[in-house]
């Protein structure tokens, strides 16, 4: 029995220590239209986002700087597109020894709409 309680404890303790955040973003959007999110005005070189679930009613998903040194997600809708859409974005992290962790996960839904 005590056995089980030290496992039970440890695991508790390991579940706690996890660091993966999800932050749900809600976006109203025109079908066609440019919308973007900024994501950081940095990188460190062992880090970096990637899209891990890509929108099926997407002219233009992508992770890309803008002219303002600013990192962005860009997303336009094809023509015409009405309804939701969800965008998975993740954040790789390490802290300098090449051992990668995903510590957040940004999801977007997106919602166009005709103009």
């Amino acid at each position: 029995m005590q056995k089980q309680i030290i496992h039970l404890a440890l695991f508790v303790i390991l579940l706690s220590c996890s660091k993966r955040v999800e932050t749900i973003i809600n976006a109203n959007t025109i079908s066609n239209e440019l919308w973007t999110y900024d994501l950081a005005t940095g990188i460190p070189v062992e880090a970096g986002f990637s899209i891990t679930e890509e929108p099926s009613n997407a002219i233009r998903s992508e992770l890309n700087w803008d002219d303002d040194g600013v990192y962005k997600y860009f997303y336009r809708s094809e023509q015409g597109f009405v309804g939701q859409e969800r965008i998975t974005i993740q954040l790789a992290t390490s802290p300098g020894d090449g051992n990668f962790s995903f510590t957040k996960l940004l999801s977007i839904l997106t919602y166009s709409k005709a103009f």
